[in-house]
């Protein structure tokens, strides 16, 4: 409240500091009790306000979301600003409302997300070419990205497009997707960097090394049977690589590379725990650990902070400077960085009050 303590039901009150400030973003006040809503000052803020307008599809990078990612754009990126805005304006808004309006989504994804979905599969892919901050500088490796760009931020959008709109639907509607955008691309005469015209687009990766669209089964090597496998009694652990699950793997390896939580959907026996485990014990770079846990219906909030707690090492103690409470910070160890699976997400009962 306005004395700013935070009055816990244990009767432990923790003072926060000057500078700290708590602001939740909540889906509606369905169980806000009068006593809540008077403390808080509540800002509302319509989604229409925030994305393009469905009037004004050309004008999609003047909404407050997207143009406020290009101006934070950073170099050498911000030199291809009216590029990546004047393809946004020609895609984004007829794609998303092919969404909207005719395509099958398993879980409806709100459209705020739709767009931050483009945002982030972009910034992680053209992220990836930024030196690295704590790196020597390396004045031919950055010649040589400012060379490249010109041909990357195209075909990237597209790769963006495909995966943050065409990624959300079902098999179906990926199908009304890959030819509502090929006629698009036809029609506004972009190439998007040479997408050969076979298959779906979703068939294909793009290679930003050699800057060329490829299967994704080329994206991975040749799977070999280890001519010591008893079948009999490794079959069931036998996991044959397919395109699809190489796809998945690769974006899962995309996202978690460029820090972005992800949510894996679709249908019960598809893969998805398979995919996801493989990734995390065979294909994890060295500088994550896999904390890997899976939810029932009886899985509690304090049972979960257990498992997490058992993986957490003590890094330090110390004293808070602005409020002079101890603290102990705990996490992975030094230079590490701690990835978490959560199998079956849905499982839990929800609580009293819809957490």
């Amino acid at each position: 409240d306005d004395n700013k303590k935070l009055c816990l039901n244990s009767g432990e009150i923790i003072p926060l500091a000057e500078t700290n400030r708590v602001i939740f973003e909540v889906e509606d006040l369905s169980v806000a009790s009068p006593a809540t809503v008077s403390r808080c000052g509540m800002i509302y803020i319509e989604p229409p306000y925030l994305l393009p307008s469905r009037l004004e599809p050309d004008k999609a990078a003047e909404a407050p979301v997207l143009k406020t990612w290009l101006q934070e754009l950073p170099p050498p990126l911000d030199a291809h600003r009216d590029a990546l805005a004047k393809l946004i304006n020609a895609y984004v808004v007829p794609c998303t409302e092919l969404l909207r309006l005719e395509l099958t989504q398993p879980i409806v994804a709100p459209m705020p997300a739709v767009f931050a979905n483009i945002l982030r599969v972009l910034e992680c892919y053209l992220f990836s070419l930024l030196p690295d901050p704590a790196a020597e500088p390396d004045a031919e490796k950055e010649e040589k990205v400012k060379s490249m760009l010109p041909k990357l931020v195209e075909p990237v959008f597209f790769v963006a497009l495909f995966w943050g709109v065409g990624g959300l639907v079902d098999q179906p509607s990926r199908d009304k997707f890959d030819s509502f955008i090929r006629d698009k691309m036809k029609e506004l005469g972009n190439k998007a960097g040479g997408l050969p015209p076979s298959g779906s687009v979703f068939d294909w990766h793009f290679d930003m090394e050699g800057v060329r669209w490829v299967t994704w089964n080329k994206t991975a090597p040749d799977y070999v049977v280890s001519p010591k496998t008893d079948f009999k009694a490794d079959f069931n652990s036998l996991i044959i690589p397919t395109a699809a699950s190489i796809c998945y793997a690769s974006l899962l390896d995309t996202l978690m590379s460029g820090n972005k939580h992800t949510v894996v959907i679709g249908p019960t026996g598809t893969a998805k725990s398979v995919t996801v485990s493989q990734y995390l014990t065979v294909g994890l770079p060295a500088r994550y650990d896999p904390i890997m846990m899976a939810f029932s219906a009886q899985t509690s909030a304090n049972q979960t902070q257990d498992i997490l707690d058992s993986k957490f090492e003590k890094r330090r103690q110390g004293q808070d400077k602005d409020t002079g409470l101890a603290y102990t910070m705990w996490g992975p160890m030094l230079g590490k960085r701690f990835l978490v699976f959560v199998d079956d997400f849905n499982m839990p009962k929800r609580e009293t009050y819809g957490a």
